[in-house]
């Protein structure tokens, strides 16, 4: 009883940290937003969020799957098996991602005025939808691949990807670029590809090094 309690703690504690250090930093990246550039780019972000998080829907799908399927295969002792299941999960998410990137980049205004008619929204919604479009690939496959590791037990690498891609680049970079510079808005939009890039190259250099087969064995 006492073993299997401290188990789901351990596995469970990063994965709760993770969503403390995205939502403090989707706070702090909203403020600066708001205070620097105003409401209308407030706005942009916010129905862009909410127009975009359709097109996460394959990445977490993808995420619970190969979650899952490497879970059965560590269980059953086939760690070959559950690093092909991971390559071919991130080969799925990274095909379907291209697709959703190029449609939303190609069809970003007449998707914008599905949700706002006012016009300087969907002016502004415009940079903010090409920058995601374009992060959509790496935000698929660290999204696939964090499904990877937690499927092996290791929750602690999705939360320090998460930590770096958020606290080390996306959040200092928009208050510098916000701040100091006093830069249009599309750099401040660029830092989301950067943290997303930053938390695929953490994930799939984890991945690639192997040390979360033996997570659930050596914990």
């Amino acid at each position: 009883g006492a073993t299997l309690r401290h188990e789901v703690i351990r596995i469970a504690l990063p994965g709760i940290s993770e969503r403390i250090v995205m939502n403090v930093a989707m706070l702090v990246f909203f403020w600066v937003i708001g205070n620097y550039y105003g409401t209308v780019q407030v706005a942009a972000y916010t129905v862009g969020v909410a127009l975009l998080s359709f097109s996460w829907i394959p990445g977490t799908g993808y995420a619970q799957a190969c979650a899952t399927l490497v879970g059965q295969a560590l269980g059953a002792d086939e760690p070959r098996y559950a690093e092909r299941v991971g390559w071919r999960s991130a080969r799925l998410a990274l095909s379907t991602a291209i697709v959703l990137g190029i449609v939303v980049a190609l069809a970003r205004y007449p998707l914008a005025r599905l949700f706002t008619p006012d016009e300087a929204v969907i002016a502004a919604l415009g940079p903010f939808m090409l920058a995601l479009a374009i992060a959509q690939p790496f935000l698929q496959l660290h999204f696939t691949l964090g499904g990877a590791h937690r499927g092996a037990g290791d929750t602690w690498t999705p939360l320090l990807a998460a930590s770096a891609g958020n606290w080390i680049f996306r959040v200092p970079l928009a208050i510098f670029f916000a701040m100091v510079l006093e830069a249009p808005i599309m750099w401040v939009w660029c830092t989301l590809i950067v943290d997303h890039v930053a938390r695929a190259l953490w994930l799939t250099i984890s991945f690639r090094r192997g040390r979360w087969i033996h997570h659930l064995q050596n914990p």
